[in-house]
């Protein structure tokens, strides 16, 4: 089975927030923290089980309910995962109507449905499973440099307007993501990419959707304007 490599960095013009409910390493670091707490308090003849200790796993299990977070991986360090690379890849084909097919009786090809969109991506493209986070000198951003971000949420409800608040952790920039994408049977893609010619079409087919980023982003609030960015660097990898 044919396929090609393309690496992709990409430079975080924006804050990036994380999407993932609330992840049992989040929480569990803190009950840790709490737990070390009342440890120490025992130590002195104080009684920890009930009181502030207490309060504070209720506390973090509420905040849990309505915030967002990065995943991590298994040293606790801030990650994107392969499927959100793919997913912006299948707002961004199918806005920009990258992907064409000709259709008998007609003149010109036309763009595909955005679910051919995403069956064809689903079926071709498969990015790096874990990305991470880097800084300026190509380090891994850890966890302490994570912050958290909040904002009011405005809905309508049967009562009327409702105003909640939402919680995300958040990576400000500068911070770059590096990764791999493979494609596989790329003649069957190129088929759907008249538009663009040369050697290799795909590859221009990935600046032109990675270029979207600019204005749409990846991750939580992108019609805030969050997680937009800029390509540093996109070219096939050679065999």
């Amino acid at each position: 089975m044919e396929k090609r490599e393309y690496h992709v960095k990409l430079k975080f013009t924006t804050p990036v927030l994380g999407t993932s409910n609330t992840s049992s390493f989040y929480l569990q670091k803190n009950r840790e923290e709490i737990e070390k707490l009342r440890r120490e308090l025992e130590k002195h003849g104080i009684d920890a089980q009930v009181g502030d200790a207490e309060d504070g796993l209720e506390a973090i299990e509420e905040i849990g309910k309505k915030m967002t977070v990065f995943r991590r991986d298994e040293k606790g360090n801030p990650i994107l995962l392969g499927y959100m690379i793919k997913g912006f890849l299948k707002t961004a084909t199918a806005t920009l109507d990258l992907f064409m097919k000709a259709k008998r009786g007609k003149k010109e090809p036309e763009p595909l449905s955005e679910y051919m969109v995403k069956k064809v991506i689903d079926l071709h493209f498969f990015p790096t499973y874990q990305i991470h986070f880097l800084d300026e000198r190509g380090e891994i951003i850890t966890d302490s440099l994570v912050k958290v971000f909040e904002r009011p949420l405005r809905g309508m409800t049967a009562q009327g307007e409702r105003v909640t608040i939402a919680i995300s952790e958040m990576i400000e920039p500068p911070c770059f993501i590096e990764f791999d994408i493979t494609c596989v049977m790329p003649e069957k893609v190129e088929k759907l990419l008249p538009q663009f010619s040369g050697n290799d079409p795909i590859l221009q087919y990935l600046r032109e959707a990675f270029l979207y980023g600019e204005y749409c982003g990846i991750g939580q609030f992108r019609s805030g304007q969050f997680g937009r960015f800029v390509i540093q660097e996109l070219r096939k990898n050679e065999a």
